[in-house]
């Protein structure tokens, strides 16, 4: 019994609900207690979309009885329990790394790494080549011994039982390997009996991933016969077969064309959805600002900021691009007071039109654009344009090599 489910049912009584979690992918708590006097009643989905009902009171060690789920019958979910994915509680860190490094004789490919990785992220690990991305993620992924540090996942330190945590992660390296005389079909079934599927489930889950990787038409092709781009989307096929909490990868647009990077991001974005963390390594910045939730900039070894996609573009580069637009007859005292402003810079005027880093709040740029109406000016348009990505990791890498300079 994997999965362990707390909660107060409807009478405010505090209850545990025992959950078969290898079939489920959402759990909630529903006030349905009409339905079951005395028992907490909840509501399940397994991974073919079918309802059921596991019913329980109390401390439990089996498995409670299921029963199909009426789909006419009105089902009120009073409160949303937990988000679950294999009994994984969605609000922990999947992953952390405590003090990692790793040495190369006496090169120090990884320094001093300490990071938190929450469950149901997508974490985008960005850094030019050498700066230890590799390295970070095959000592997650327990192919590489770190020189000192430990990575914790779900808590435990992966070396106490590197097998166990194997089977509930996935890894695809930045070139994926295959076996070019097999099929899609046949390499993805392969995988699955590696993996231990048994029939009618291998079948399903095979067929579920062909879908999933957008290789339909393709199932029937030798490997040999498909593009640096398939192969890469038939990678992660192998990768995401049985179902891993975590998901490593590395690179894994590096060489795509756009059309292929977008098939392989739609997968991973589907991957996500259906409850799987993700650390993906990459230095194509675009892309992922658009796919990850959470970002780390990592150079010679270092993290040298993490957190929220939007909050680490705002730290980094904390002023504001504007562009400003009015009418050709308002332009001059426009220009004479946005240079005058104490919070205007970079300023950069064309024939009715203005670019400039602003550091200043919300309040400040409306305050701004009062004054401009105040004094006459006609204004056309006042937009922020948004912080990419590359501008972000430009910015804190060039500090950093000046810092160390």
């Amino acid at each position: 019994m994997r999965g362990v489910v707390f909660g107060l049912d409807g009478l405010g009584r505090f209850g545990v609900v025992a959950i078969d979690a290898n079939l489920l992918l959402r759990v909630q708590l529903t006030d349905a207690l009409h339905e079951v006097v005395g028992e907490t009643v909840v509501i399940v989905e397994d991974q073919n979309h079918r309802l059921r009902i596991v019913a329980g009171f109390g401390w439990a060690s089996s498995a409670f009885g299921k029963v199909d789920a009426d789909p006419n019958r009105n089902y009120t979910h009073a409160n949303c329990l937990y988000s679950l994915y294999k009994g994984t509680d969605m609000t922990e860190s999947i992953l952390v790394f405590r003090e990692l490094r790793k040495d190369f004789f006496d090169v120090r490919a990884v320094d001093d790494v300490s990071l938190e990785i929450p469950t149901g992220e997508i974490f985008g690990l960005i850094g030019p080549n050498g700066a230890g991305k590799t390295t970070t993620l095959r000592m997650a992924a327990t192919s590489l011994e770190p020189t000192r540090g430990k990575v914790m996942f779900l808590g435990q330190d992966i070396w106490k039982d590197p097998v166990r945590v194997r089977r509930q992660i996935g890894f695809l390296p930045d070139f994926f390997q295959t076996y070019r005389q097999l099929t899609v079909e046949e390499l993805l079934t392969y995988f699955a009996i590696a993996h231990g599927l048994p029939g009618l489930e291998r079948r399903q889950r095979v067929n579920e991933v062909i879908e999933i990787i957008g290789l339909g038409e393709k199932r029937k092709t030798l490997c040999k016969g498909l593009s640096r781009g398939m192969v890469q989307r038939l990678g992660l096929g192998g990768a995401i077969l049985h179902r891993p909490r975590l998901l490593l990868l590395d690179e894994p647009a590096s060489g795509l064309d756009p059309l292929a990077r977008k098939a392989m991001f739609d997968a991973l974005r589907t991957c996500q959805a259906e409850g799987a963390t993700i650390l993906i390594s990459s230095h194509i910045l675009g892309e992922l600002s658009d796919l990850c939730t959470s970002v780390g900039v990592m150079d010679e070894g270092r993290f040298l900021a993490a957190g929220e996609t939007r909050t680490v573009m705002n730290e980094l580069l904390p002023k504001r691009k504007i562009e400003l637009r009015v009418l050709p007859d308002g332009h001059t005292q426009a220009l004479q007071h946005l240079q005058q402003h104490a919070k205007v810079h970079a300023l950069l005027p064309e024939k009715g039109r203005f670019r400039f880093d602003f550091d200043g709040t919300d309040e400040d740029l409306a305050a701004l654009n009062t004054e401009m109406v105040r004094r006459g000016v006609k204004v056309v348009l006042q937009q922020e344009s948004a912080t990419s990505l590359h501008e972000a990791y430009f910015a804190v890498a060039k500090g950093a090599r000046h810092a160390s300079s």
